[in-house]
Formats: structure tokens, sequence, C-alpha cells
């Protein structure tokens, strides 16, 4: 590229050259360089204007001053140009969309026509600068006022982005619609951006910045005002929690304590970052920061009781395990009352197919009593021992009703008639069934009868009446068979249940039917199929209350203190089955998901204690002690020399931790976290402004001046000859 001839004569070895030689390469330097690039009819005014400005040895002239003006000539003026400003500034995004067409149309000319050969469109920018000029509007002068126009231009366009949205928003198309409210949004950051990016694209062609620095330093300076602030946002998130997965942790750390617990974590437990986890584990331990930590602790641990108690209200309001005691009693009351209404009614219909007053024979009953009776042969002492007086009483009852069924009214010695066979009547016998079925239900674990006894008993009873069913056809045996199924499957759970019903006090109820839940659900399981949803909710509700109860180290004078850790321990002992069983059956169906949530909360506080942990306390206590020290030091120093500074320095980490202990467990610093940076709502139309001016940043760079283009210098409206001014037409 040749050189400029100002940057010719500042060279040494033009400078070194004779006064002739150096006169020669300046007309050399004309007649080669500049006349090629002026018309023919200009040659002669760009020669002289040419030997003006660079006479013999090439010192160099620069353009004289602007004119004087009146104050009112220049209020006219400065009104002016801001006119123009405003016009450059309106008409840039439709002059945006205008040289896309004739960029287009251009093209076609030059590849049809020959390139320049024809008319072509000039870029609306440069032919609406001209015409400007042409209607008299005057044009900046100064590198200040230049900037200044590239600003109020800009902002100017800004307002007419503004416009075009308004009309775009009243469309009928729903992604015109659309456009158009984005380019409406903002409109003080889209002001500020534009002002922002004219002045930054201004001052770097002022500074001889070429086409593509005016770009980048327009576009940089139009996100600048709204990017910047988001970019520092974006960096603090960054250094708090990491990149997007990081974002996702805190957010969903922040959704899991909401949901189950209503309280918020701290910015260690949303993290789960070791740094960050160290720095509250220490925080906790020193003067300053150790008071918010044990609050901010102690409030979450007070949300997550809230929620647990809320749960068991939910529930069963009250409850406690006196209530859950009398609950378990009363559901399984109220099982055996409908085992026995279904018994009765199977046994009924058992009853309507056996031949009507047809007696049944109990030879099995007396077969089973004979055998708990019989004594050991060769030790009758012994075998007394071994006897139960009320078996023994009810074979003798039996043997004696046995002989009275044998008896026939109306017997006489003349005429003796035949005695018929021992039995008794159904009714008697479905009744005395009932009756030992009682025993076996209801009786305690100290009762004065076995229950092995009973169920002997009460096995050869069902099978005397299975004798007498099928006796009595298919239809009687069937009708037996579901009565005995039935009864001999709920008989079995009543026994089970019975061993659990039979404490003497609720709350030893209650602790035996939860027994053995860490092994397994047997057990609570029997009990929770056989009560009814309301009896189910007190039971699991009374669990609830007992799972997050501090042990007795840490327990308070009420004895009603929570706590998280104990809660977990307490659900990590139960068993998945009986955990299922009892929070599974209840009237809340999300109910296990909730507990899983808060035992999730209470895990996330035991690992967050884990960290860099000291067992023993030395470090909080030597932490105290250290800061203690130097208080006192410090104090003793500033009472005996008045200078206070040591007092301002040893307190200085007190306020520090403190500060950095509450942005630890701040809801607001944790929501930003858990938030993406977002940017303003008028970024879109702050995109579009920046692109509209991308088209004027050509023609307005000093180094791309058109030789034999005319512009308006400080002296008025002269022709650019390459490397000076000459004479406009």
């Amino acid at each position: 590229m040749t050189k400029k001839w100002a940057e010719v004569i500042a060279t040494p070895e033009f400078r070194a050259l004779k006064p002739e030689d150096q006169e020669a390469a300046r007309a050399q330097y004309f007649a080669e360089v500049v006349a090629p690039q002026v018309p023919k009819d200009q040659v002669d005014a760009a020669r002289s204007q040419f030997d003006a400005e660079y006479g013999i040895g090439g010192s160099q002239v620069q353009a004289p001053a602007a004119p004087q003006r009146s104050t009112g000539q220049e209020i006219a003026r400065q009104l002016g140009l801001t006119v123009r400003h405003s016009i450059a500034g309106l008409t840039a995004l439709p002059g945006m969309a205008a040289d896309v067409l004739g960029a287009a149309y251009n093209k076609t000319a030059d590849a049809v026509a020959g390139e320049n050969n024809g008319f072509r469109f000039l870029p609306t920018s440069v032919a609406l600068q001209r015409n400007m000029t042409t209607a008299g509007l005057p044009a900046p002068e100064t590198a200040t006022e230049r900037v200044v126009g590239d600003a109020a231009g800009a902002m100017a366009g800004a307002g007419a982005s503004a416009a075009v949205g308004k009309v775009l928003s009243g469309s009928a198309s729903s992604v015109a619609a659309n456009v158009g409210t984005k380019l409406q949004q903002g409109m003080g950051a889209q002001t500020a951006a534009a002002a922002s990016g004219g002045t930054a694209a201004g001052v770097t062609r002022e500074n001889g910045g070429g086409i593509g620095a005016q770009i980048a330093a327009g576009v940089i300076g139009s996100l600048l005002p709204g990017g910047a602030p988001a970019l520092a946002r974006e960096g603090t998130r960054r250094l708090l929690r990491g990149g997007e997965e990081g974002r996702q942790r805190v957010e969903q750390a922040v959704q899991l304590f909401d949901e189950a617990a209503g309280t918020t974590p701290s910015l260690a437990q949303a993290t789960q970052g070791r740094v960050a986890t160290a720095l509250e584990s220490g925080l906790a331990k020193v003067p300053g920061g150790a008071g918010v930590i044990s609050k901010f602790a102690q409030r979450q641990a007070d949300d997550m009781q809230a929620a647990v108690q809320k749960l068991s209200d939910d529930l069963a309001p009250g409850a406690s395990a006196v209530n859950a005691g009398e609950a378990i009693k009363r559901g399984v009351e109220t099982f055996k009352r409908g085992f026995n209404e279904v018994q009765a009614g199977l046994y009924e219909e058992l009853g309507e197919l056996l031949p009507k007053g047809q007696p049944i024979a109990v030879d099995r009953t007396r077969q089973a009593l004979a055998e708990m009776n019989a004594g050991i042969e060769g030790a009758p002492n012994l075998s007394k021992w071994f006897k139960n007086a009320k078996i023994q009483g009810i074979e003798k009852a039996l043997g004696d009703d046995l002989n009275l069924s044998t008896q026939v009214p109306g017997q006489s010695s003349v005429m003796p008639m035949a005695s018929p066979p021992p039995a008794l009547p159904y009714e008697a016998i479905k009744k005395l069934r009932t009756l030992v079925g009682k025993e076996i239900t209801d009786g305690s674990l100290v009762s004065d009868v076995p229950r092995s006894k009973w169920r002997a008993l009460y096995g050869a009873l069902s099978e005397d009446l299975g004798d007498a069913a099928k006796a009595a056809g298919p239809r009687a045996e069937e009708a037996w068979a579901k009565a005995n199924d039935y009864t001999s499957k709920h008989m079995q759970r009543l026994e089970e249940l019975s061993g659990i019903v039979g404490r003497d006090a609720p709350e030893k109820v209650f602790s035996a039917a939860i027994a053995g839940t860490a092994e397994g659900d047997t057990i609570i399981k029997r009990v929770m199929s056989a009560l009814p949803l309301e009896e189910r909710n007190q039971v699991a509700a009374a669990v609830l209350q007992r799972m997050g109860r501090a042990t007795a180290g840490q327990q308070n004078a009420m004895g009603d203190a929570f706590s998280p850790e104990t809660f977990l321990t307490s659900l990590a002992k139960m068993s998945p089955p009986a955990r299922q069983t009892i929070f599974g059956a209840t009237s809340s169906d999300d109910l296990l998901k909730r507990l899983g949530q808060i035992a999730k909360i209470s895990e996330t506080r035991r690992e967050g204690s884990k960290v860099f942990a000291n067992p023993s306390g030395t470090a909080g206590a030597g932490a105290q002690i250290a800061v203690g020290s130097g208080l006192g030091t410090a104090g003793v120093h500033a009472l005996s020399t008045g200078d206070v500074l040591p007092v301002l320095a040893a307190t200085a980490p007190i306020v520090g931790s403190n500060l950095a202990a509450r942005v630890m467990t701040s809801p607001r610093v944790l929501r930003m976290a858990a938030s993406r940076t977002q940017l303003s709502d008028g970024a879109p139309a702050v995109a579009v402004g920046a692109a509209s001016r991308l088209n004027s940043a050509g023609d307005l760079d000093p180094s791309e001046r058109a030789v034999g283009e005319v512009y308006m210098t400080p002296r008025g409206r002269f022709v650019w000859l390459g490397n000076g001014w000459g004479p406009a037409r």
C-alpha cells in the first residue's frame, strides 16, 4: 500500500535528501500517486492545493481553524447538528433493511453489466449524510462534535427501534407482535447501550481505528452497560457454586429443604462443596461466626420439627404412645367383631343345610378331652399335677349332657324303648365352639387353661361339625369347609394379636406392636392389617412423634426437644418393609416421600458436620481463647497508649467471621446461587441497535475517504485528494 506523503516526508531517508532531491521526489509523488486519482479537470487545482500544503522540504500545513461564530450562530449550528444526528439515528434501523436490498441490486448489476458500470445504490448512511449536507444542515467539525453526534444518533436510533416495536406489537402475526414487544422492552437499557456503543465507536474512529476496530468497539460498548453487570453476577454465581451443574444442585437443594420442612439450606449444604463446607464448619467454631451458624442450625432444626409435627397432626392430632395403644386395642376389637359377624353368618349357612333337629355326635371332642385328662400310667400321684381342673370339669359336664341326650321321654319299664346314641344339638356345639374360640383369642398369658388345650378342644369340635356336614351332603360339606377355613385363618391372627393387646397399659400395647421393626414388619404388619384407617393413622403419628425425640443427653426440661440426627438414626434403623407397613397405609399418599426428604436434609446436615471435624472441640475453644487473648492485650494497649488500631485489628476477624457466616446462611445469596444470570429485558433490542449501527462504520473512517469525494472541513467543503484537501467544485 502506497504511503501518504505526510508519512513519506517524516522518514529519515527523505529528510537526508538535498532540498532539490526532496522537491523532485515531491513532484514525482504528485505525478505518479495523486494525479491519477483526481479528475483531469481538477489536476491543476489539486496541484495548487498540494503545493500549498506541502512546500519545498515537505513541511505539512494543517487545515485552518474554524471561523469564529456568534453565540446565536453557534446555538443555531448546534440545533442543526442535533437534527442531523437525530435523523441519522432514526433512519439507522430502516436503513439497515434498505441496504440489504441495495446490496443485492448492486451485486446483480455487477454480475450483469460489469463492476461499477451503470447506476449503483450507495449505502443509506452515506447517501443520507450527503443529502443532509446538501440541504444545508451543519456537519460536525471537531472530534468532540463527531463523537457526541455518534452518541446522539445512536440514542435516537434506540427511540426508532421502540417506535418500530410499537407498530409491530399491534400486528396480527404472533411472530411480528412478539418481535415488537421485544423491541419496546428495557428502554433505559437500550438508551444506555446506544450512547455507550456510539461513543465507543466514535472515539475509536477519532483515534485512527479502522472499520473493524470501530465495529468491535461499538458492539462492545453497546453490550457493556447491560453485559458488565451480568458478567459480574455470573462470575459471583460461579464462585459460589460453579457452573450449571452446581446451579442445578443448589436449586434442587433449595426445593428439597422447602418441600420437606419449609426451611432453607446453608450455602455449604446446598452446594455440597468441600471448600464451602469447610468454611462453614470453621465459622461455626470461631467468635463472630459461631453464633450466626448456631442460630441458623437451631432454626433449621425447629423448622424440621414443625414439619414432622405437622405430618403427625395431619394424621392424628395429639398423637402419643398412649393414644396409639388405645387405638390398636380399639382396632383389634373392631376386627374381632367383624370376624365374629362373618363367622356367625357362615355357620348359619351351614346350619341351614344340616337336617333339622338331628343331633350331632361329638366323638372327636370326647376323645380330645379324654386325652387331655388322661393320667400318667404308673404315676397316679404325678398325673394330677398335669391335669387342668377346668378341662376335667368340661369333660364331665359333656359326659353328663350326652347321658341326658340318650334318655327317652316317657320311657316305661314295661315296654322299654331303644336309647338314641349320645349326641348334642347343632346349636349347642356351635355355641360351645364359639366360647372355646373366645378363650383362645381373649385369654391372657396367665390364663388358668393353656391355649394349647383350648386349641385342641376347638379343633375337635370343628372336626365333629365336619363329620356331620359330610353326612348331610356335598353342599353342607362345602359350607363347612368355607366356614372352617375362614375361622382357622382369622383365629390364628386373633391369637397373635391377643398377645399384643393383652398388655396391661396402652403404651405397652404400642411398644409391643412396633417391636422388631428393625428386622422386619412381621408383628406390625399383623397389627396394621387388622386396624381401620383412622387407627392406622394413630399408630403412624405416634411413631413419628417418637422418631425425632432427642436422646437424654440432648433433651430439654420439657422432654420435647427434636433432633434431626435422632430422626435420621431412627428412620435408618427401621427396616424398609416396616417403614412401608407403618407409613404406606395411612391417609397421606406422600408421607413416605416427605419422610425421605426430611431424612435427606438430616443426612446433609450430618455430612456437613464431618468436614474437618474436631471431635474433641479443641479447635473452637482454641479460637475463642486466641481471640479473647488478642482483644484483652489490645484493650490494655489502647488504655495505656490511646492507640486503638490494635483493638480494631483484633476485632476485624470477629466482624469478618460474622459477615461471612451471614453470607453462608443468607436465603438471598442462596436464591442468587440457584438462579441463572438473566440479561436485561432490552437485550434483544440492544443487539438490533448495535447491528444497525454497523452500517455506518465505513463512511466514518478517515482512512477510507474516497479520493475526489467532497467532505466538510473546519474551513468548509473540500475535495479529498488522497493526502490532502483541494477546493470543491
